[in-house]
């Protein structure tokens, strides 16, 4: 769904990563089971697949994603 929002590469479609984004970190550090999903390892694929849209970054960086 995150990548899906990506794909259009607009202030908007960041904002809306940057909530998903927030949210599934919170998820991801308040579930007790251990599970097969890294988020940390999700984020840096992300960061790479948009490290030539440095409005993208910024949005993470300002949410204290990255």
């Amino acid at each position: 769904m995150i990548e899906n929002t990506l794909k259009v590469a607009q202030k908007s479609s960041y904002a809306s990563a940057t909530r998903q984004l927030s949210t599934l970190k919170s998820v991801c550090e308040s579930a007790s089971a251990p599970h097969d999903f890294d988020f940390a390892e999700f984020l840096a694929e992300l960061v790479e697949q948009n490290r030539r849209r440095p409005a993208c970054l910024r949005a993470f960086s300002e949410q204290r994603l990255i």
